[in-house]
């Protein structure tokens, strides 16, 4: 507990921009997601400091930005993610270089490998050695190892190695907030994650596009 008597929460859990509940009809607002892709993930980064996120942060940052790039053009109109697809579906524009749509597939993808990341070192028992990265080599394996070629994949486990070790991360994660916090906090992102996350999967499934975010 914090000195007013409010409960100290963890970076998870203090967001200023926060992933929200998939509506009923499951159109996702544009906005709120890109805002909240960016709140949640690069500042995480950039407080690890570590080689071992580059390639991710760079990923997420492009695409976040080419997102918002095509929604500025006509914020009304692309009000949520599903109406910037169905605009490039409309135009036989899905497959096109630096499509939106290819933009989501993408940022899905990595903010995927950090859902799992995090989840993963929630459910995380470390050994002498205080070591993260079997919790990245597990989330890479799930989110992001099957869409890339053999080369890239060595250079990423490589890159792991710069990973801090555990006790930062959590160091990092606490804002001063103990460590049941810090897993509930982290609970409930990776929840409405996978809920927002689920929901592009399926729309882009169920419009039968030539590929998806995640591969089942």
């Amino acid at each position: 507990m914090s000195g007013d008597g409010t409960a100290k929460r963890s970076f998870h859990g203090e967001l200023e921009k926060e992933f929200v509940k998939v509506p009923e009809d499951t159109r996702i607002d544009t906005l709120v997601f890109l805002e909240a892709s960016r709140a949640s993930v690069i500042p995480l980064l950039d407080t690890l400091g570590s080689k071992a996120f580059h390639f991710v942060k760079s990923d997420i940052n492009g695409n976040i930005d080419k997102l918002r790039k095509r929604y500025e053009e006509d914020p009304k109109r692309f009000q949520t993610l599903h109406d910037i697809v169905e605009d490039e579906i409309e135009r036989g524009k899905t497959d096109a270089e630096n499509s939106a749509t290819g933009a989501l597939i993408w940022l899905i993808r990595g903010l995927y490998f950090i859902c799992m990341f995090v989840k993963y070192v929630s459910e995380y028992v470390p050994g002498e050695d205080d070591s993260l990265q079997p919790c990245l080599h597990q989330a890479y394996d799930t989110a992001l190892k099957i869409h890339h070629p053999w080369v890239t994949q060595k250079l990423i486990k490589v890159s792991f190695k710069a990973a801090p070790y555990y006790s930062v991360l959590l160091e990092t994660l606490s804002n001063g907030a103990e460590k049941a916090v810090i897993m509930e906090d982290i609970k409930e992102y990776v929840t409405v994650l996978e809920e927002n996350i689920n929901a592009i999967q399926e729309f882009y499934t169920k419009k039968e596009l030539s590929d998806t975010p995640l591969k089942t």
